[in-house]
């Protein structure tokens, strides 16, 4: 089972966490996470997702409010989804 302490948004932390963890214990993880057919979005298919959602053609309008409020405000390291969004747009714009 993963643990996600809210210290690995420390990417030096996250990565000692890692480093820690021994090859073996990481292969047998890979190959169940390869196994596992409901991880199997690709980046078309989660880009049209989020156009869905900026759209408004998935939720409420308070609810697709919130839910890029938090999407914004998430943090995350500068390699990961709000880092590719270009011309200084956000989630919700």
């Amino acid at each position: 089972m993963l643990e996600w302490p809210p210290e690995y948004v420390d990417a030096e932390l996250l990565t000692r966490a890692y480093a820690a963890v021994p090859a073996e214990r990481k292969d047998a993880a890979f190959r169940d996470n390869q196994k596992d057919p409901r991880d199997t979005a690709t980046p078309r298919g989660m880009a049209s997702l989020l156009q869905s959602l900026a759209d408004g053609r998935l939720l409420s309008s308070s609810s697709t409010k919130r839910l890029l409020e938090i999407l914004s405000e998430t943090v995350t390291f500068s390699d990961r989804l709000q880092a590719g969004i270009s011309g200084g747009r956000t989630l919700g714009a």
